[in-house]
């Protein structure tokens, strides 16, 4: 059997424009993240997991539930329910007894703990995870990033038709964990802490992953759903394990590995969001494994900023020489 539960916390925000779903009897998990400021944001994310829930119900598959729940965030905003514009992001995964599909746009993760790895199985929909994947920026540059804000996919912001929604499949095993979870999570806590506590276990281990997320700032909503197996769960061969986008071993050391290509990513710039979300790194998160922790307000830029610079006034300098040589030429001539 797969038990559900979740919780959501307002953080430090005057509002939670997040939504949760933990439905045991239904087989369903879900997180949803809103955006768009002056309400709109909570009211794109209700739509979502309201729509969801609905089309599953309905027979859907959560592919064609969440494409319907994107539809019906564009419909709300061009009908003035909410403002053009506002948008969600969401993560959820239906279970059919212990197998699962794990559907998700945007950057609310899923996770699985299997008792000694924690491994990221869901890429995040955002420029850094962009560069981060075809490793043109470091972990470092990553946190320092001025766009680290921006997100390539949002429910209820219009996306190339020919842009899938992503799915994983898999099975969870005796003992198991899937944790689904907005970005006030693992952007305040981070990936060591979570590991962590799922490790200590525990009867209060959502309050304890909220806790630890309030306590290194709190800055945005924080949602945490769980979905535990049984010990009847089957035993699962760790090769079919899906993929993992980054993991947090028994070492504490945290690994993200890279990819062609975010799954369902959109690289026009056209539809890059952003969000009004302000994420703040603080001490516990993934900046403190090893790296410097930038602080909101730090005027110091990142080292892919000044070799930016560089690389501009190289070329420039270039082109300039190339024009005094050709103008030279022609003269003698």
């Amino acid at each position: 059997m797969i038990t559900i539960t979740g919780k959501t916390n307002i953080g430090r925000r005057k509002a939670n424009e997040d939504r949760i779903i933990a439905d045991t009897d239904w087989h369903l998990a879900l997180v949803a993240d809103g955006m768009g400021g002056a309400g709109s944001g909570d009211v794109a994310s209700q739509i979502v997991a309201a729509t969801v829930v609905d089309r599953i119900a309905a027979g859907a598959n959560l592919n064609e539930a969440i494409t319907a729940a994107h539809e019906a965030v564009l419909a709300a905003a061009k009908s003035g329910r909410g403002n053009a514009g506002m948008g969600s992001t969401v993560v959820s995964c239906v279970f059919n007894d212990y197998d699962y599909e794990i559907a998700w746009i945007g950057d609310s993760r899923a996770y699985l703990w299997d008792g000694e790895t924690l491994r990221q199985l869901t890429r995040d929909h955002s420029k850094v995870e962009m560069l981060l994947a075809s490793a043109d920026i470091s972990q470092q540059e990553a946190l320092q990033h001025p766009e680290k804000n921006v997100i390539t996919r949002a429910m209820g912001i219009p996306w190339d038709q020919g842009d899938p929604v992503p799915t994983i499949k898999g099975t969870l095993a005796a003992g198991q964990v899937l944790l689904l979870c907005s970005d006030g999570l693992n952007d305040a806590a981070g990936d060591v802490k979570v590991r962590e506590i799922l490790s200590a276990g525990g009867d209060n281990t959502l309050q304890t992953l909220i806790d630890a997320a309030l306590t290194a700032g709190g800055a945005d909503n924080i949602s945490v759903v769980l979905c535990r197996a049984d010990e009847n769960g089957p035993v699962v061969d760790p090769g079919s394990t899906p993929e993992a986008v980054a993991i947090t071993g028994a070492d504490g050391k945290w690994q993200h590995f890279t990819a062609p290509k975010p799954t369902g990513s959109t690289t026009n710039n056209s539809s890059e969001i952003e969000t009004t979300k302000i994420q703040v790194i603080q001490p516990g998160s993934i900046a403190s494994q090893g790296t410097a922790t930038p602080k909101q307000g730090d005027a110091t830029p990142p080292e892919s900023s000044g070799k930016s610079k560089l690389s501009t006034t190289l070329v420039v300098t270039g082109l300039m020489i190339a024009v005094a040589a050709c103008y030279l030429y022609f003269s003698h001539y």
